[in-house]
């Protein structure tokens, strides 16, 4: 099992965050360790995965967990563009109830993922509007007492960032709002 966890909604740049790490020095997943598909990968020391939150919550984890966020309209859009699908869909909706409506189960995703993350106790919540980059790994390192280098500059944080916004109802903004409070 991993010595860290980074989590968050999905959608919202596991992968960069992965990568990230990976390019200063710290063997980090994606989805490696906590996924549907294959049998873990065991030699990670961190996984930056929203598949790990189920487990999470239901397992004690001596580790730092991280929390990573970022926009939350860009997270919701990403997933309406690419939605969840097969042994994904039946992890997400381990704590998500089904809705035909996309755009709805996108904002309740968000929402309910969210709030689970916090659950979590998390160590730090990393804001990946800001890129993160030297200073978190070196903050994840520090925890997990391993070396890191400066990862300089690491691909874009999801392929849907330059398509235009969902347009949410007002009511769906206000529930984004009200969580996206609890997290700043």
């Amino acid at each position: 099992m991993p010595r860290a966890a980074i989590v968050g909604v999905g959608r919202h740049g596991s992968g960069y965050t992965a990568e990230m790490l990976t390019a200063a020095g710290i063997d980090c997943g994606h989805e490696a360790w906590w996924h549907p598909l294959d049998e873990p990968r065991r030699d990670c020391v961190a996984d930056s995965s929203w598949l790990a939150v189920p487990d999470l919550l239901g397992t004690r984890f001596d580790g730092p967990i991280v929390l990573q966020v970022r926009d939350p309209l860009a997270t919701i859009t990403s997933l309406v563009r690419a939605p969840d699908w097969g042994p994904y869909l039946t992890v997400r909706q381990g704590l998500v109830p089904p809705c035909d409506d996309l755009l709805e189960f996108a904002v309740d995703t968000w929402c309910r993922w969210t709030q689970a993350c916090l659950r979590l106790d998390p160590w730090a919540i990393w804001d990946l509007d800001l890129l993160p980059g030297a200073a978190e790994a070196t903050q994840l390192a520090g925890w997990l007492d391993v070396e890191v280098v400066d990862p300089g500059p690491v691909g874009v944080v999801n392929r849907h960032h330059n398509e235009p916004p969902v347009t949410l109802t007002d009511e769906q903004a206000a529930r984004v709002d009200r969580v996206w409070r609890e997290i700043k």
